[in-house]
Protein backbone atom coordinates (compact mmCIF):
# COMPACT_ATOMS: atom_id res chain seq x y z
CA UNK A 1 0.00 0.00 0.00
CA UNK A 2 1.05 3.64 -1.30
CA UNK A 3 0.15 6.45 0.26
CA UNK A 4 0.68 9.68 -1.64
CA UNK A 5 -0.11 13.23 -0.31
CA UNK A 6 -0.14 16.33 -1.38
CA UNK A 7 -1.65 19.77 -1.17
CA UNK A 8 -4.27 21.15 -3.31
CA UNK A 9 -5.67 24.81 -3.80
CA UNK A 10 -7.51 25.98 -1.29
CA UNK A 11 -6.11 24.07 1.70
CA UNK A 12 -7.60 20.83 0.78
CA UNK A 13 -4.82 17.67 1.34
CA UNK A 14 -5.49 14.90 -1.38
CA UNK A 15 -4.59 11.64 0.11
CA UNK A 16 -4.34 8.79 -2.79
CA UNK A 17 -4.29 5.48 -1.63
CA UNK A 18 -2.60 2.61 -4.03
CA UNK A 19 -2.97 -1.49 -3.52
CA UNK A 20 -4.34 -3.42 -1.18
CA UNK A 21 -6.24 -2.21 2.27
CA UNK A 22 -5.92 -5.53 4.00
CA UNK A 23 -5.31 -6.14 7.51
CA UNK A 24 -1.63 -5.93 7.29
CA UNK A 25 -1.36 -2.54 5.00
CA UNK A 26 -4.62 -0.57 7.56
CA UNK A 27 -1.33 0.03 10.41
CA UNK A 28 0.22 2.21 8.32
CA UNK A 29 -2.64 3.74 7.02
CA UNK A 30 -4.11 4.16 10.33
CA UNK A 31 -0.41 6.01 11.40
CA UNK A 32 -0.88 8.20 8.35
CA UNK A 33 -4.38 9.08 8.37
CA UNK A 34 -4.27 9.70 12.03
CA UNK A 35 -1.93 12.47 11.37
CA UNK A 36 -3.69 13.96 8.40
CA UNK A 37 -6.86 14.00 10.50
CA UNK A 38 -5.07 15.75 13.52
CA UNK A 39 -3.62 18.48 11.28
CA UNK A 40 -5.98 19.02 7.98
CA UNK A 41 -9.44 20.07 7.76
CA UNK A 42 -10.41 19.34 4.58
CA UNK A 43 -9.46 16.14 3.42
CA UNK A 44 -9.97 14.29 -0.46
CA UNK A 45 -9.32 10.71 -0.18
CA UNK A 46 -8.83 9.10 -3.76
CA UNK A 47 -9.45 5.31 -3.40
CA UNK A 48 -9.41 4.96 -7.07
CA UNK A 49 -6.34 2.63 -6.92
CA UNK A 50 -7.63 0.63 -4.06
CA UNK A 51 -8.10 -3.28 -5.35
CA UNK A 52 -9.08 -4.44 -2.22
CA UNK A 53 -11.01 -2.90 1.17
CA UNK A 54 -10.94 -5.61 4.60
CA UNK A 55 -12.88 -3.88 6.95
CA UNK A 56 -9.64 -3.82 9.11
CA UNK A 57 -8.85 -1.20 6.58
CA UNK A 58 -12.06 0.75 6.39
CA UNK A 59 -11.75 0.89 10.19
CA UNK A 60 -8.69 2.66 8.67
CA UNK A 61 -10.73 5.71 7.10
CA UNK A 62 -13.35 5.91 9.43
CA UNK A 63 -11.96 7.09 12.60
CA UNK A 64 -9.95 9.91 10.77
CA UNK A 65 -12.87 11.10 9.06
CA UNK A 66 -14.97 11.17 12.68
CA UNK A 67 -11.82 13.14 13.89
CA UNK A 68 -11.37 15.37 10.86
CA UNK A 69 -15.35 15.83 11.40
CA UNK A 70 -15.51 16.61 14.87
CA UNK A 71 -12.91 19.27 14.36
CA UNK A 72 -15.58 21.10 12.18
CA UNK A 73 -13.50 19.74 8.85
CA UNK A 74 -14.80 17.77 6.07
CA UNK A 75 -13.44 15.05 3.93
CA UNK A 76 -14.51 13.23 1.19
CA UNK A 77 -14.22 9.74 -0.28
CA UNK A 78 -13.83 9.11 -4.17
Amino acid sequence: MTIVEEEMPGGITKVVLDGRLDAEAAASVDFKMSLIANTRNAVLLDLRLVTFLASSGLRSLVIPAQTIKSRGGRIALF
